[in-house]
């Protein structure tokens, strides 16, 4: 059988791609297409968690997977965040988002989904094509390779808390180091 996630992340990495050569996205929509597949990894990474916690009947898998969410979710706002904010681009204002007002780290969530919806808000529909683009390819390799070639029997839910952690720490890194190259 052939491999078909390959291909459809090089055909999701084209959208970007074409989008700056012939329709002139700009660096931000780009960041924050990139930024936006941090959460779409981890979204996935957190239903990896699921399969082999119930796969392996490890129910600890459930804990760390609580512990995912606050440690993944609280570092993917702050970096929306941060970038948004070294971007440029205005004050969030997470009342356009919610009704209530959020305070402690419930804020930083607040925040940090205010920052999703306002890049969207920003660029939509353009941006809607790369983020469907880039979850259509990680679905494809989630179902190719997690489920048909069996990795979930291959990893433990450690080894996934951790990978997806340490992947989205390096793409921040990218993110920044590339947002101050104009």
């Amino acid at each position: 059988m052939r491999a078909v996630s390959p291909l459809t992340l090089v055909f999701a990495n084209l959208i970007p791609l074409g989008g700056v050569l012939f329709y002139q996205w700009d660096a931000t929509l780009v960041l924050a297409l990139f930024w936006i597949e941090n959460l779409i990894i981890g979204a996935f990474n957190l239903i990896k968690i699921f399969v082999v916690s119930t796969v392996k009947k490890q129910p600890k898998g459930l804990i760390l997977s609580a512990f995912f969410v606050i440690h993944f979710g609280l570092f993917c706002s702050a970096h929306g965040l941060f970038l948004w904010d070294l971007l440029g681009l205005n004050e969030i204002d997470t009342s356009l988002y919610f009704n209530q007002v959020w305070r402690g780290p419930m804020e930083i969530f607040a925040q940090g989904i205010s920052v999703l919806l306002a890049f969207i808000d920003l660029y939509s529909p353009t941006i809607l094509l790369g983020i469907g683009a880039l979850a259509l390819s990680h679905c494809v390799s989630f179902i190719e390779n997690f489920i048909l070639r069996a990795e979930m029997l291959k990893v433990s839910v450690s080894q996934l808390n951790g990978a997806t952690l340490c992947t989205s720490y390096c793409n921040a890194c990218k993110l920044d180091y590339w947002s101050n190259c104009d």
